[in-house]
């Protein structure tokens, strides 16, 4: 099936490198129909937040993007939010949001 984005070309992949870090994920772009990879290999899951104030709380509560019992990526997340909407993902493993720096705002565009 082909999806296209508001500006009518193919979809694009964006590819994030999903780790701990010292430093803030910046937020990034996106389209409608566009793919977000979350490159990893074992403990980390992507999950999305219910809102902005949970996103920078790292309060959990929000729905999977991984699969809920594995903790073993790459994991992928189709865009299916209209313009003007933002994502907000972050992993729930240990502290890996509010040390580590887990979690990124996905806007809509």
């Amino acid at each position: 099936m082909y999806i296209s984005n508001s500006t009518g070309s193919a979809p694009k992949t964006t590819t994030v490198t999903w780790k701990e870090s010292d430093e803030p994920y910046a937020d990034i772009e996106v389209q409608l129909g566009d793919t977000v990879d979350f490159d990893y290999t074992t403990s980390h899951n992507v999950r999305k937040f219910r809102n902005m104030d949970a996103f920078d709380q790292c309060e959990f509560s929000g729905r999977w993007i991984s699969e809920e019992d594995s903790l073993d990526g790459p994991t992928s997340l189709l865009i299916e939010e209209k313009a003007g909407s933002t994502i907000y993902v972050g992993c729930s493993v240990d502290d890996h949001c509010d040390s580590g720096n887990m979690k990124l705002a996905i806007h809509v565009v």
